[in-house]
């Protein structure tokens, strides 16, 4: 009989598997109805315990379940009679082949449906959504790409039959076509999705590539220091219209940031389409206009800062001229930096005191080369709190104390996070030296004041001015040259060129070099600095930071009556006498004193280890005055030094203000269409190309 188990017999034994399946053809069956009847009792027990929150894999397991029994009525088919002249183990292949396809479909399918279906907010929440649920994410590309391999792997078993039969061979190739095309699109959504993640090594596919002369769409290497040195989470919100053109700027620099550290996390609200995140957002934090807010540290204990969106913008004359043009310019990175460091250091600002009265730059404006109210204007961007002191003896003797500019007395021991004396002309009174004394001295429940000291050449009938600051910093292991650097190598000879010595420990002259390249700060009228003789009974580290190039013959000249002019007129024109000049060693020119952790005696770590920061001290003023300090990186280096002293991690280059962009579209209205449409029909016709090759060569 046709439909008795013997009948599997009438089949010739073979070697393949199916040629061993098809003498167990009943068992076949009794497996496929088997598994179908069970996905099927499944759907049923999930429909019945949990209803419609698992609708979409009812579908699925039900799908499954009617390919299986499916399959089981076509061999029952089989083996009643219908479509005998098909051998058991070719109808094997095909209902292989058949499973293999359809359930590779519906796998396939349940994917997008999931996405669909069950996960829309996360699909559609945009591109901080998906990154905060990865694993859902993938929970939807599994399926598809496993139902892919599914219907490849049935794909596989009509192989055999390519050459038999044109019905199937026309089959399979169309099964082929739409099996290679949904492979690369999963493949493409899928990458796509990925790279904007923070799965490695899918997340650096959306790293930002700036291929501008200016980098004006990278982090600075400032930036990128604090922002990877972050060591708390840190949750960012822009709360800002998506029609905003400043939206695209703030959401470019910050997926910048989170390249660097993964830990920062950020999110647009907007305000028309957000109103449920922006009402939680004002209970909580004080949001007054638009802008962006900042969340930093563990969830519970954070603390906020917030920038206003005027804060995000600078406004220039425009550079295409024109009467009252103004450009606005994007300045988000400067102002996040300033916010970042403002909530590390526990939204406390440094407190700084610029001495006056004795000769110093002015605090204020004045002559370009004797005021710094440019490196003011510039610090007031900043998080520091900036404040003049006079500082001269009428002021030291007042039974007040010393006050600030605005009648406030002023306890430098407790208020002054640090203190800067710039360049003094003329000696300070006794009263001055013993309040700096007092100042820097360690006590018991009182931390040791911090200086900046710039030693100027101050001249008096041709010989050095005496300030008794020379004497105050010897006590520290500082020794104060009574000379002037001059450069036979260069134009004006009290101009030199000043580098970091190299082999310092300092995290200051690391910032500014590197194994091959170093930072050059072209200065004016310095005078050496270098360590004086150890002091046996005292723990103080002094080291060089900062040397005199060689490059340009540099020499201390200690005749300072001379006109420096015809000094290096003389010299040029007698070479060995300039050869005598020169010094066999490095002209120091900048030292830092450090409270070494080590015994007395010991010379320490230069700065760096455990050593305490006392004070750095320079022999110019030059570069921090209205003339120099907006040249190359010497503001950068002032800020460095007060972040050493104040023992924080920002030293090194800072995010400078924005300059306006050097990029200009010249071509005309058909040049942007090109651009527009030209590559993708390019795309578009490569790939029709290799369609029609694939196609002609498939059917020879």
């Amino acid at each position: 009989m046709a439909n008795s188990p013997e009948a599997s017999t009438a089949n010739p034994p073979g070697d393949s598997p199916f040629d061993r399946l098809a003498n167990n053809i009943w068992q076949v069956l009794y497996g496929l109805l088997a598994v179908g009847a069970a996905l099927i009792i499944t759907v049923i027990i999930l429909w019945f315990t949990q209803g419609w929150r698992t609708f979409v894999l009812n579908l699925w397991l039900a799908g499954l379940g009617l390919v299986f029994l499916g399959s089981a009525l076509a061999v029952y088919r089989w083996l009643s009679g219908a479509n005998k002249e098909l051998p058991a183990a070719d109808l094997l292949r095909f209902l292989l082949l058949a499973i293999g396809g359809l359930a590779g479909f519906l796998t396939a399918l349940l994917g997008p449906v999931l996405a669909v279906w069950q996960y829309s907010e996360i699909f559609g929440g945009g591109i901080e959504t998906w990154r905060q649920n990865t694993r859902t994410i993938l929970l939807c590309g599994l399926p598809f790409f496993v139902g892919l391999l599914m219907m490849f792997g049935g794909l596989m078993l009509g192989r055999n039959f390519e050459r038999t039969r044109a019905g199937l061979r026309r089959l399979l190739y169309g099964y082929n076509a739409v099996l290679g095309g949904l492979l690369l699109f999963a493949v493409l959504t899928l990458l796509n999705l990925l790279a904007y993640t923070h799965i490695a090594p899918f997340s650096s596919l959306g790293a930002t590539l700036d291929w501008t002369s200016g980098h004006i769409f990278t982090l600075e290497e400032g930036s990128r220091e604090i922002i990877a040195g972050l060591k708390e989470p840190t949750e960012i919100y822009i709360i800002l219209q998506r029609s905003d053109p400043l939206t695209p700027d703030a959401e470019l620099l910050l997926e910048n940031s989170r390249a660097v550290n993964p830990s920062l996390r950020y999110s647009v609200v907007s305000p028309d389409t957000d109103e449920a995140a922006i009402t939680r957002l004002l209970k909580t934090y004080n949001i007054p206009s638009p802008g962006i807010l900042i969340l930093y540290g563990p969830p519970g204990s954070q603390v906020s800062e917030f920038i206003r969106r005027e804060d995000l913008i600078t406004t220039i004359p425009d550079p295409k001229g024109g009467f009252g043009g103004e450009q606005e310019l994007f300045q988000g990175e400067y102002a996040l930096v300033k916010a970042l460091e403002y909530l590390e250091s526990g939204k406390t600002h440094t407190k700084i005191y610029f001495t006056q009265g004795n000769g110093e730059l002015e605090y204020g404006s004045g002559d370009r080369d004797r005021s710094m109210s440019q490196l003011i204007s510039l610090l007031g961007k900043g998080n520091y709190d900036l404040h003049p002191l006079v500082f001269d003896k009428k002021a030291l003797l007042n039974p007040k104390g010393l006050t600030d500019e605005s009648g406030k007395t002023v306890d430098l021991s407790n208020d002054a996070d640090l203190v800067v004396i710039a360049g003094p002309k003329v000696p300070l009174a006794d009263e001055a030296i013993k309040a700096l004394e007092n100042y820097v001295k360690p006590t018991p429940g009182k931390k040791p004041g911090k200086l900046l000291v710039f030693m100027d050449i101050a001249l008096n009938d041709g010989k050095m001015e005496k300030t008794k600051l020379e004497d105050f910093l010897g006590k520290f292991g500082v020794k104060v040259g009574d000379n002037r650097i001059l450069s036979a190598g260069l134009q004006n000879p009290r101009q030199i060129v000043a580098v970091m010595k190299r082999d310092s420990r300092n995290p200051i002259a690391r910032a500014f070099q590197t194994s091959t390249t170093t930072t050059r700060f072209a200065w004016t009228n310095a005078r050496t600095i270098e360590p004086g003789p150890p002091n046996p009974s005292s723990n103080n580290a002094v080291e060089t930071l900062m040397v005199v190039a060689p490059n340009y013959y540099p020499w201390a000249e200690e005749n300072l009556a001379a006109d420096p002019g015809e000094l290096r007129a003389e010299l040029i024109k007698n070479p060995d006498k300039l050869e005598s000049k020169l010094s066999r060693d490095l002209l120091s020119v900048a030292v830092t004193v450090s409270q070494s952790s080590l015994p007395p005696g010991h010379p320490g770590l230069g700065g760096a280890g455990n050593d305490k920061p006392v004070m750095a001290v320079f022999g110019t003023s030059s570069w921090i005055s209205n003339s120099q300090v907006g040249a190359g990186e010497n503001f950068n280096l002032f800020t460095s030094c007060v972040s050493w002293l104040r023992e924080r991690q920002e030293i090194g280059k800072r995010p400078n203000p924005p300059k306006p962009p050097t990029y200009e579209w010249k071509g005309g209205p058909e040049a942007a269409q090109r651009m527009l449409w030209l590559p993708g029909s390019v795309m578009l016709l490569v790939i029709i190309s290799l369609s029609i090759g694939v196609w002609i060569v498939r059917r020879r």
